[in-house]
């Protein structure tokens, strides 16, 4: 419920900053002004569910609204050409808001797409939905900060990189030194005084470890041994990393938005595994500190990094065989395709 608590708030702020925009351009275009009133209007209720009663209210209103972005999604109407056209304005003080709407409105009509996706894989795929098992998995446990020191700085980063590799960095440690000077070690500093800053296990990784841990990984163990995680966002950089460098694993994933997150960890070891499980890793561990370290490097000389604003889409991916029904027959994986995206 908290997460549909943030998108209710952001999609209301969103529309009020978008009316405000609209207010200041002295638009005449009353209509569009009506239509970021609707949705905003639905946006005035509580997400409860600490009573049943409170809870099944809840619920209608979070349909309401989701009926009324969907509706709107189906015409084009004028919210969607505004969004469609501001949104990529080149002044951003003016497409921001509307990039944020964009963004919430897209989230929220995800909703209703997940909806009818699993209504249609149940007559696509009727033995899917039959006798199936649910296994919850425990989140796992957050460590405690893991980088006690705190004067670190980019320069000594840099220092650490060149005792490891053996080799001499005198341009990236002169990166290091400009963009000291440009607030560099300030924005370390904030991150590593994070009381939040305790990593844990993602999801996608977690349940990884446990398909692997209780030997769930050949393709006759998936549906239609189809070797694939499902995840309702794009995976972050270093699970993306995980993933890419686990020999021993053929099992997909969602493709990365590359956000990197400080707060993310491997699974830890048990006393319970042997030599070989200790040792592939230590080679996990070994090739996602190269990658990271080849990403600092080229972060220090671009001065840029790969990233996205938000880590969830504004659109479902959608099963290739829920465009195409014909294909679903001959497809030999889970294809999926940037179909039906809500906010174009």
């Amino acid at each position: 419920m908290s997460r549909i608590t943030e998108y209710k708030d952001k999609l209301d702020k969103a529309l009020g900053l978008c009316l405000e925009d609209h207010e200041r351009r002295q638009s005449e275009d009353e209509a569009l002004k009506s239509e970021l009133q609707k949705p905003r209007e639905k946006c005035n209720f509580s997400v409860n569910n600490i009573r049943e009663q409170e809870e099944i209210k809840s619920l209608r209103d979070c349909e309401r609204l989701i009926n009324l972005i969907h509706n709107a999604q189906l015409a084009m109407t004028g919210i969607k050409k505004a969004v469609r056209t501001k949104a990529r304005g080149s002044e951003f003080l003016r497409s921001g808001p509307w990039c944020e709407l964009k963004h919430y409105l897209g989230r929220w009509h995800s909703y209703r797409q997940a909806a009818n996706f699993i209504v249609c894989a149940a007559a696509a795929w009727p033995l899917l939905f039959q006798d199936f098992k649910i296994t919850s998995l425990p989140s796992s446990t957050r460590i405690s900060k893991p980088i006690v020191q705190s004067d670190l700085t980019a320069v000594a980063i840099v220092q650490h990189m060149e005792a490891f590799e053996k080799v001499k960095m005198p341009e990236l440690m002169q990166d290091a030194e400009d963009l000291r000077r440009m607030g560099l070690d300030k924005a370390i500093q904030i991150q590593l005084l994070k009381r939040t800053f305790r990593p844990i296990v993602h999801a996608e990784v977690l349940i990884h470890h446990y398909l692997t841990k209780n030997g769930i990984t050949r393709p006759n163990r998936f549906w239609r041994q189809w070797q694939y995680i499902g995840a309702s966002k794009p995976t972050c950089r270093l699970c993306h990393y995980y993933f890419s460098s686990h020999s021993q694993s053929q099992i997909q994933v969602r493709p990365s938005h590359l956000n990197l997150y400080p707060n993310w960890r491997l699974p830890e070891i048990s006393d319970e595994d042997d030599a070989e499980a200790r040792e592939a890793h230590r080679k996990l561990l070994k090739s996602i500190a190269e990658k990271v370290r080849n990403d600092a490097k080229r972060t220090l000389q671009q001065r840029t990094t790969k990233s996205k604003q938000h880590d969830s889409n504004t659109y479902s991916a959608t099963p290739r065989y829920l465009v195409k029904r014909s294909e679903s027959t001959n497809s030999d994986g889970p294809a999926y395709c940037e179909a039906d995206r809500c906010s174009r």
